[in-house]
């Protein structure tokens, strides 16, 4: 079955015997795919290039950027979702109190950002 690797490469057969008697598939971990503006591997609390089957990878992004998804779940070498992006955090406007609205055009002042 894809994403899953057996224990044992061969089983033998003797006599009606098989050595070993038997085997498992184990689920494979997935890959940790390559973001740009990831932190680290882009998973928090993970090491190395991959994430255990049934385990979670929590996205991190550089400071400044956020992933577009918090969790990508692991099952059986299959990431889901398959990736996540790093976006620009907004900057926020600058404000003086002698000021109209946010003092930029169709931008509303209470909570507004732009993007650079």
């Amino acid at each position: 079955l894809a994403g899953y690797t057996p224990s044992v490469a061969t089983l033998a057969c003797n006599a009606a015997t098989l050595t070993p008697a038997t085997f498992t598939c184990n689920a494979n971990p997935c890959v940790i795919p390559t973001v740009e503006k990831s932190s680290g591997n882009g998973c928090k609390g993970v090491s190395g290039k991959t994430v255990e089957s049934g385990k979670v990878c929590d996205t991190m992004c550089k400071a400044g950027y956020t992933p577009s998804v918090k969790r990508l779940n692991c099952l059986a070498e299959t990431l889901t979702p398959a990736t996540f992006v790093c976006n620009p955090d907004p900057c926020p406007i600058p404000f003086d109190k002698n000021q109209e609205a946010s003092g930029c055009i169709g931008v509303k002042k209470n909570g507004a950002t732009v993007i650079e």
